[in-house]
Order: structure tokens, then sequence, then C-alpha cells
């Protein structure tokens, strides 16, 4: 028999009927800062704390009729974002700009196209990664 090849199914084109995608749920959810703030609390501890905020963000994503994620793949999206945040945190060093700046609009519409270019949800983002996430 020929083993079953699972549907990949794209976090940004899930949405039902013009509604969130799996991205925009979870970005929602990062960007909540107390949601996100249980995933910090979690890592690395054996507390239940990493689970329970799994189990959250994969119930969201079901209360919304997205396509269910497993744990690593929701582990590794929230990975993806915190590394783009990063890149982007670590290109205004580079370039000594201040990320306060970069939401104020005093830095100017370049730097936030190349911020964006880096990490789209960067303005959302800005506020509970802070410096570093």
């Amino acid at each position: 028999a020929e083993p079953t090849k699972i549907k990949r199914v794209s976090w940004t084109k899930d949405g039902k009927n013009g509604g969130p995608s799996s991205l925009d749920v979870l970005v929602t959810w990062v960007g909540s800062g107390e949601s996100y703030q249980l995933w910090l609390d979690g890592r690395g501890k054996s507390d239940g704390k990493h689970r329970q905020a799994l189990q959250e963000i994969t119930s969201e994503l079901e209360n919304a009729g997205l396509t269910p994620r497993s744990d690593s793949s929701v582990k590794g999206k929230i990975t993806s974002l915190e590394k783009q945040y990063a890149a982007a945190t670590e290109w205004l060093k580079e370039k000594s700009i201040e990320p306060k700046d970069v939401l104020s609009g005093k830095a100017g519409s370049d730097v936030l196209e190349e911020i964006l270019d880096k990490c789209p949800y960067y303005q959302k983002f800005m506020p509970v990664f802070g410096e570093v996430p």
C-alpha cells in the first residue's frame, strides 16, 4: 500500500468566506501579549504552561473553523515569527535606529518598508516582544 500523503495547507490561505486565516489568528494571539506571555513562561519548563499555550491557540484555530494544526506546526510558526521580528530588530540596531521611531513614523517610510519586508507584523509585535522575543 502506498503511504498516505498529508496535504499541507498554507497558514495564509485557509480562511473561510473572507474570514481570518490561521496566520491571522496566530498573529492576533501572539499580539495580545497575555497569551504570548503564557508561551514564554512555559518555555523549557515542564509545568504545563507551554502545553496550555499550545492548546489555547490550537483551540482558537479550531473554533474559527480553520485547518487543524499540530503542536509542532504551531511551535514552528511562532518560532518563525520570532525570528522575523529578531531580524528586523537587528537591522534597526545595525542602522542605529530606535524601534520607537519606526512606530512613531519618525524613522521614515523607507525604514518602515524595510522593516515590514523583514517582519510584516513588526508594529503589532513590538509592544509585546520589545527588544528581543
